[in-house]
């Protein structure tokens, strides 16, 4: 089996043009969930001007 050296998340947002814009997290938890995943992804929405 295959070592994994490197993880990365990706959050993927749907812009007001119709395109995505994406933040990379670099080694993210293990143990995240995708509740957990998603409420972070709420809460920088709620912050963006």
């Amino acid at each position: 089996m295959a070592e994994i050296k490197k993880r990365n998340l990706v959050l993927t947002f749907s812009n007001l043009a119709g395109g995505e814009e994406k933040i990379t997290i670099n080694s993210p938890k293990e143990n995240l969930t995708s509740e957990a995943i998603a409420t972070a992804m709420e809460l920088l929405l709620m912050q963006k001007p």
